[in-house]
């Protein structure tokens, strides 16, 4: 019969051991940055796993930091990717920005955040969203764009004032760089990825105010 002291010793032995055998579902946040990062990164306090690849086998974690206010309207999270597969269960964090629209930020969803794309500064994304929520509140359709889709329901219908005032803004998906000179593309996602979403690009060009072009549009096929 074991002593109570070494019966105890073991139990602990076996608990600390298991996280290396046991699948990435099963493990803590903080259990999961151990195993994945060399100095895991003190601000990461959550986690998610997505398997959404199309690719048998590879999946992705994402680590992610506080929610906190991130100047008037806007919250900040920011956090590592990591991409992962079956054959290679230990992927090179990516470190990620991300912005929501919100004046409470204890009220946005875990997925109402929009990712910064890294060759888009964060300072000025976050400038960008402001100017478009500001812009949506203001109304009217002066330098306001909207294409026809083949997709139902078509957005353009009532034309393009409510077509941006009907934008979701709480459902942003992506903000990146445009490919002109000072334009914007910002990914709106209704029923998230993967799913019909509005394409709306900001282009300045010698204009005061940048043409906002909003599209309803499907998604890549990956």
């Amino acid at each position: 019969m074991f002593g109570a002291g070494v019966l105890a010793w073991l139990l602990l032995s076996q608990n600390a051991a298991a996280p290396a055998d046991r699948p990435v579902t099963d493990l803590t946040t903080e259990q999961l940055a151990s195993r994945l990062f060399d100095t895991p990164p003190a601000d990461i306090v959550s986690h998610r796993v997505f398997r959404d690849s199309p690719f048998p086998g590879n999946y992705s974690i994402r680590f992610y930091s506080r929610v906190e206010p991130f100047g008037d309207g806007l919250c900040r999270r920011h956090g590592y990717y990591i991409g992962m597969s079956d054959d290679h269960p230990r992927g090179v964090p990516v470190p990620q920005e991300e912005l929501a629209i919100a004046q409470d930020c204890a009220l946005v969803p875990a997925d109402g955040f929009a990712h910064v794309q890294p060759a888009a500064a964060l300072d000025a994304a976050a400038t960008t969203l402001r100017w478009l929520k500001d812009r949506q509140r203001r109304g009217g359709a002066e330098r306001i764009l909207c294409r026809h889709s083949q997709f139902a329901p078509n957005p353009c219908a009532r034309g393009a004032a409510h077509t941006l005032k009907a934008l979701p803004l709480d459902r942003i998906f992506v903000v990146d760089r445009g490919q002109a000179p000072g334009a914007w593309t910002i990914a709106v996602m209704p029923e998230g990825p993967g799913q019909l979403f509005y394409d709306v690009t900001l282009e300045r060009g010698d204009r005061s105010e940048p043409v906002i072009t909003i599209e309803w549009k499907a998604p890549a096929p990956f």
